[in-house]
This record gives structure tokens, C-alpha cells and sequence, in this order.
């Protein structure tokens, strides 16, 4: 049977912390602390130990560590068993597992409307612009064969 790879990139590192703005169209991974805005065209992943604080706006959100900030979610968020959020989440649907804190407020907005308030943001614009196509509120992208 064939693996399947989708391209993830990784923010890692126990006691460093990682600031800064950062735009990507693959999915990301957070092992460490990360503390400024992302944008991406992708899923992000918050893993157990990991940490963003700051603004984002992506296709999906998992969490199993801690987020705190800002969140537009073109998709679904799914918050993990001893995970922590602080912050406003926007998204399209929400998946929340016993055992998760949730610290203000989460509402949930039409695909199409949640587009156009990530379309506002000028990193998000750049990203479509670049990559040619424009987001798609919907399925993520197509893993990569190997």
C-alpha cells in the first residue's frame, strides 16, 4: 500500500520561542512557543506542549496545547482533551472534546463569510495571490505521494 505525505512544516523547540510573522501555504505544526500572526492556506496544528499567541487565520485549526488570540477559521477547529484556548475563535464548524478549557468566545459563520473577512487581511490576500488560486473554504489540499 502506498504512504501518503502531506508537506507539513514545523515550529519546534521546548524552551525557545519563535516571534514573528509567518505566512504558509503548507500545513504547520506547532512543537514550541510561537508568539505573532499566521496566515496560511492550510491546517494548522497546535501540538500538546506547543503554544500560539497571536492572531491567525487558516483553513483548519487542531488543537492540543494552548492557543491564545484571535482565530479565523475557514473550516472546522477541533480542540483536544487538555487543550487550552483564550481568545475569540470564528469558524465554520467546532469540534470540542471533554477536557478542553475555552476561555471567551467561539462563533461559528458561514463558509462563504468567513472567506471574505479572511480575504481582508492582507498576508491571507498575498498568499492566494501568490499560490495563483484563491482559498477554498473546503477540503484541505491534496497530499503528496511518495
Amino acid at each position: 500500500m502506498e504512504e501518503i505525505l502531506k508537506p507539513v512544516a514545523k515550529i519546534s523547540g521546548g524552551m525557545v520561542i519563535s516571534k514573528g510573522s509567518l505566512e504558509t501555504c503548507d500545513d504547520l505544526e506547532i512543537f514550541g512557543k510561537f508568539n505573532g500572526d499566521i496566515a496560511s492556506l492550510a491546517a494548522i496544528t497546535i501540538s500538546k506542549g506547543g503554544s500560539l499567541i497571536g492572531k491567525l487565520i487558516a483553513k483548519s485549526l487542531e488543537v492540543h496545547g494552548n492557543f491564545e488570540g484571535n482565530a479565523l477559521i475557514l473550516g472546522t477547529v477541533s480542540l483536544h482533551k487538555g487543550s487550552t484556548v483564550k481568545g475569540t475563535i470564528e469558524c465554520a464548524q467546532i469540534s470540542i472534546e471533554e477536557g478542553a478549557i475555552i476561555d471567551d468566545a467561539t462563533k461559528t459563520l458561514k463558509e462563504k463569510d468567513l472567506l471574505t473577512r479572511a480575504r481582508t487581511n492582507k498576508a491571507f490576500s498575498a498568499l492566494e495571490q501568490r499560490m495563483h488560486k484563491p482559498a477554498q473554504a473546503a477540503p484541505a489540499p491534496a497530499p503528496i505521494k511518495k
